[in-house]
């Protein structure tokens, strides 16, 4: 009796936990989310949109709004952005020098896309941060998006 509740807790589990991989996301991916002393200051990112945890990518058009804050200060990137691919989809790439130290926030505000299966427009608000040289203070700042994360503890 006790391995058939086993059974049917964990088929249960399953049949409930099959749909959530099918998640997209947009994703802002540094190559570096800390840069030290010896590192290099270049960070690369990569902007995509993809099912990640079915390894399928996404066309992303070239976003709204791309942006780093950086102690309050907002300096807008998308004239930066270059082409690339992610999984064989449209992505978009740039690169930043990390000169201070300090929490740097990079936020991505793609256009809104049609979602037939929600019967609405979505946009999907990304943002990460990357601490320079030791200093990662604001790491956890509301920056007022329309929509945001604000973490409660750090990762």
């Amino acid at each position: 009796m006790k391995n058939f509740k086993l059974i049917c807790m964990v088929s249960l589990m399953i049949c409930f936990s099959y749909g959530l991989s099918f998640a997209h996301f947009g994703m802002v991916i540094p190559s570096d989310n800390m840069v030290m002393q010896d590192d290099s200051r270049k960070v690369e990112l990569v902007l995509s949109f993809s099912h990640p945890f079915e390894i399928v990518g996404m066309p992303l058009v070239k976003p709204e709004k791309f942006f780093m804050v950086k102690d309050g200060k907002k300096q807008g990137l998308n004239g930066t952005l270059k082409e690339t691919k992610v999984m064989n989809h449209n992505a978009w790439k740039t690169g930043v020098t990390i000169k201070r130290p300090g929490a740097y926030t990079f936020i991505m505000e793609p256009k809104p896309y049609w979602e037939p299966a929600e019967d609405c427009f979505i946009v999907h608000y990304t943002k990460t941060v990357v601490a320079a040289f030791g200093d990662d203070e604001g790491w956890d700042s509301e920056l007022g998006l329309k929509t945001e994360i604000v973490p409660l503890s750090k990762p």
